[in-house]
């Protein structure tokens, strides 16, 4: 999903700068969309600070994403693109820390 978000989140900020604000938005709610997947997949049984903190990053960049501003101002998917790399960093690192 973070895959997929980083690309969506791209494309938006691409049609935000190519004057696309019909195609802006429809990137925003998709990326929105896998947000919200992503932050009802937590289980904060199992880790709750993280899942906490993850969940407050997923709706910070939804409530990002929602405004208005999103299908023109392009820095609002770059705050979201970079939100996403530095966790999909972070996964990636720890899922290789985690092999021998």
């Amino acid at each position: 999903m973070y895959i997929g978000a980083l690309r969506l989140s791209r494309e938006g900020r691409d049609a935000v700068a190519a004057g696309q604000p019909t195609q802006a938005k429809e990137r925003a709610v998709h990326v929105a969309t896998l947000l919200r997947r992503l932050d009802v997949c937590l289980d904060h049984g199992v880790a709750p600070d993280l899942s906490t903190n993850l969940s407050r990053l997923y709706q910070h960049m939804q409530a990002r994403l929602d405004q208005a501003e999103a299908i023109s101002d392009p820095a609002i998917f770059d705050e979201v693109i970079a939100i996403l790399d530095k966790l999909w960093d972070g996964f990636q690192s720890a899922e290789k820390s985690s092999y021998p």
